[in-house]
This record gives structure tokens, C-alpha cells and sequence, in this order.
């Protein structure tokens, strides 16, 4: 969607596998040029961004390094995740709904090893201990102002919506056309996200990473997509698993 499109810089391999196609023959060669719109459709703003998110609640210790093990649940957050467990480097798992988040000042939504040990909203037991708080996935809706960084040599395990309004988004980004924000995600064997990533107004960029394959499980939207890196990306697409749209009704001409 948007400006240049898709581009690779230094990407041993791409493997878009699933997700390619057979275009249609047209004799039409001369068309006008594709006009994009200053408005897009965007899901509607979830009613969690005005419900204060409720405090953590401690599950247990990870004994591997006795580091406290929590639980954060939905509702609207200007820290993401919150302050405390942040500062104390905690596991942090997260119950099923949508997650509205807010930066202060236009910040950038980030995080990275400096910031906590894991950040767990996997469906899966076998990656989720505590998946029972989680059956039907996570939705990250972020207020315009900024774009987003996901560092994964930390643990960052996400599977997105399963039912509702926000089925098969992961990430939902607002923003306008005059400004385009920066995005990035880095992959490696510590990262696990899988769902829609719909940031129409971002440049998103990819990073490969160290490790010798990087498993990106998620679509991505943005104005303009740059894959970086030394190592394998796979693009893995599920068709079972897509955004639900909404018929919309307008006017034509």
C-alpha cells in the first residue's frame, strides 16, 4: 500500500511462499495512474481506550531466574507495559482483548531487552505457560502520534485477535496521510507474531536478524516496506487466518 512498495536490501532469501499469484491478463496498457486516497478505512477505536487498564496481578517466579511472572490485561495504557514491571525486568503475559496504547508525547511504542524478560501473548501452551488467560488472542491498538519498534532478542510471542471487531489484527496503527511514521521489527528465534499488522501511514522496515532464519507469521500493511538483513526471512501466510471486514456502505463515482 502507499509509496514505493516493497524492497529488500541485502536479504540472503525471501520466501513469500503462499503468498504469490498468477495476475490476471489485461489488454488494457495505458491506465491512468493509481491516485491514493488521503483516507483509508480504519477499524473503529476500541471502547478499551476509555477504560483505564486494571493493575497487574503476579502469577508466580520463573525459576530459571527467580525474575516474577505477570499478568496485564486490556484496557488503555500511556506505559506499555506498565512502569513497574518494566523497571524490574518481569516476565509479562497478557490476557485475551484489545490492549489501547497511548505514548506519551508522540513517543515511539517500543521495547527491548533493556526493558523486560519476555512479553507473552501466545495462544500456545506449548510457549504460553499461562495461555488459559489468553484464549482468544491480543489486539495492540496504538493512537496516532507515533510508530512502533518490536526488538526480538528479548521473547515477544503475540497472536493476534480470534474473534470480535479486531479478528486477525495484531497491530493496528493510526495516522493520516501527511504524516508517515517509522516501524520497524526485528526478527530472530526469540520473536513469534502472528496476525495483521495494518500501519497504512508507517514505513515499515524488517531486520533479519542474527540467527540463520527469521519467521516473520504476520501480514504486513504500511506505506512503504524495506527488508533488511543477512539471513532467510520467511513470510509464512495462513489464509485460515484473516481480518474480518466489515461491509462498509458509501457513494461512487
Amino acid at each position: 500500500y502507499g509509496g514505493a512498495g516493497i524492497n529488500s536490501v541485502g536479504a540472503n532469501n525471501i520466501d513469500t511462499a503462499g503468498c504469490t499469484f498468477d495476475p490476471p491478463i489485461t489488454p488494457n496498457f495505458n491506465q491512468e495512474p493509481i491516485v491514493i486516497p488521503d483516507e483509508i478505512y480504519f477499524p473503529d477505536e476500541p471502547p478499551e481506550c476509555g477504560v483505564a487498564a486494571p493493575p497487574p496481578v503476579q502469577l508466580g517466579v520463573d525459576l530459571s531466574d527467580g525474575r516474577g511472572e505477570w499478568l496485564i490485561r486490556p484496557g488503555f495504557y500511556s506505559n506499555f507495559p506498565q512502569a513497574g514491571l518494566v523497571a524490574n525486568k518481569q516476565h509479562i503475559y497478557m490476557a485475551s482483548g484489545v490492549y489501547c496504547i497511548d505514548p506519551p508525547m508522540d513517543q515511539d511504542l517500543s521495547w527491548s531487552p533493556v526493558e523486560f524478560v519476555s512479553l507473552n501473548g501466545s495462544r500456545d501452551p506449548s510457549k504460553n505457560k499461562y495461555s488459559v488467560h489468553n484464549p482468544d488472542g491480543v489486539t495492540l491498538y496504538i493512537k496516532a502520534g507515533g510508530g512502533f519498534s518490536i526488538n526480538a532478542n528479548n521473547i515477544t510471542y503475540l497472536d493476534a485477535s480470534t474473534t470480535g471487531d479486531y479478528q486477525g489484527y495484531l497491530i493496528i496503527l493510526e495516522g493520516t496521510h501527511p504524516s508517515i511514521e517509522d516501524c520497524s521489527i526485528t526478527g530472530g528465534s526469540k520473536i513469534d507474531i502472528n496476525g495483521l499488522i495494518f500501519a497504512p501511514y508507517c514505513d515499515i522496515t524488517v531486520n533479519g536478524g542474527s540467527e540463520p532464519t527469521a519467521e516473520i507469521n504476520a501480514q504486513l500493511l504500511g506505506w512503504d516496506i524495506k527488508i533488511n538483513g543477512t539471513t532467510t526471512i520467511n513470510f509464512n501466510y495462513d489464509p485460515s487466518n484473516q481480518v474480518t471486514i466489515e461491509h462498509q456502505i458509501g457513494l461512487m463515482r
